[in-house]
């Protein structure tokens, strides 16, 4: 059967892909490069995962005087060639080496060890993760102080898939004593755009609120991948996509995939937001919408980076067709429009939410719960 999906671990740009056409365009001519072709993208997801970004084991700071030991990036094209295909060959020989000394391992065994092991890496509180954490949450001016932001130099091209698995969640929820937070992980422990942060203590509480904010900061992390300012991760609930434009955007908005267990969200972007948006943001009984801060600063996210991506495709056709990408006037108007004006939610918009089942021995949605776990405990005593 034809594959559905292409995995480019090492290429010109690591992600996933379509079609073979746009899996060929990153692996032609690319020393080295591995890729493979899949069914269905969990399985394009686990081959990404089980080629993840090499560690250069040097100290890089963080902010705070604190420096640890991070995952950087796969080499560019120079470095690449510098390194030559042997470096890439040694290390498919170690893994293969790993597999064969696990001996009669099955896979659901090897899968369990890896979440072990992933799990491991959360419960020491990396200090890269508690620092970045800790630098993105708007709790008080001394949280947003100038603490550098971990940022990837990981690069999309047209058609690329980036896929986020998103939780929030709360201690002694509904009671004076709650603690909220909320987290992301992106399919490796090394990837350092995973977060985990608290809800700041000038506002509720709440797991709903975690939910919605660990979307709000997918969102704005693709934009900073692609290029925006790195400073909109200080405060992800107070930036102005508007002030963003395609052209000074230096990499293409990926297919953003995000995963999350709640319904409050994604029934809220699909099945609210029009009402809410057209009544004020108050509901049919004249009480206010709850959240309405969060929901009006997600909306805007979500449609302005919808329009922005069918302006780039619609730029990536016309270039096709016509051997560029301007947009005439009449263009721009029909691409000017708000997803909350309609309920879809599906791969032609440039940000999709698909639902999973909470607690289903997912991996990457354990793996967000428990860093909007750890998230909810970095509140200052």
């Amino acid at each position: 059967m034809k594959p559905s999906f292409y995995a480019v671990a090492v290429g010109k740009a690591r992600g996933i892909y379509s079609t073979w056409a746009q899996c060929s365009e990153q692996v032609t001519g690319y020393p080295g490069c591995i890729y493979k072709g899949f069914r269905t993208l969990d399985e394009a997801r686990s081959f990404l995962a089980a080629h993840p970004l090499p560690s250069t084991g040097s100290a890089v700071s963080l902010g705070g005087g604190s420096s640890s030991s991070v995952a950087a990036p796969y080499p560019s094209s120079s470095e690449h060639a510098a390194l030559g295909s042997n470096y890439f060959k040694g290390r498919l020989k170690r893994e293969t080496r790993e597999d064969l000394l696990a001996g009669e391992e099955s896979v659901a065994e090897r899968q369990a060890r890896r979440r072990r092991a992933d799990h491991a890496q959360i419960a020491v509180a990396p200090p890269e993760l508690s620092s970045m954490s800790a630098s993105l949450s708007a709790a008080t001016p001394s949280t947003t102080a100038s603490k550098p932001l971990a940022t990837t130099t990981t690069t999309s091209s047209p058609g690329a898939f980036e896929v986020v698995y998103v939780d929030g969640a709360c201690s002694h929820n509904g009671t004076s004593q709650a603690r909220a937070g909320y987290g992301g992980y992106y399919g490796s422990m090394s990837d350092p755009r995973n977060f985990s942060c608290p809800v700041p203590l000038t506002e509720s509480q709440t797991n709903n609120r975690g939910e919605v904010r660990a979307v709000i900061h997918a969102i704005v992390q693709a934009f900073v991948d692609a290029g925006a300012p790195a400073d909109a991760l200080e405060a992800t609930h107070l930036v102005d996509p508007s002030a963003w434009r395609l052209v000074d955007l230096t990499r293409p908005l990926p297919h953003l995939i995000i995963y999350t267990d709640s319904r409050y969200v994604i029934d809220g972007l699909t099945r609210y937001a029009k009402k809410w948006v057209q009544n004020g943001f108050v509901l049919s009984t004249n009480e206010p919408v709850q959240n309405q801060d969060l929901w009006r600063q997600l909306i805007r996210l979500r449609d302005r980076y919808n329009t922005l991506y069918a302006r780039q495709q619609h730029d990536q056709q016309r270039a096709c067709q016509w051997g560029d990408g301007h947009h005439s006037e009449a263009d721009l108007a029909q691409l000017v429009r708000y997803t909350c004006q309609n309920a879809r939610n599906d791969k032609s918009e440039g940000v999709e939410l698909i639902h999973v089942r909470g607690h289903s021995k997912v991996h990457g949605n354990e793996m967000a719960d428990s860093l909007a776990v750890m998230g909810s405990r970095l509140h200052r005593s």
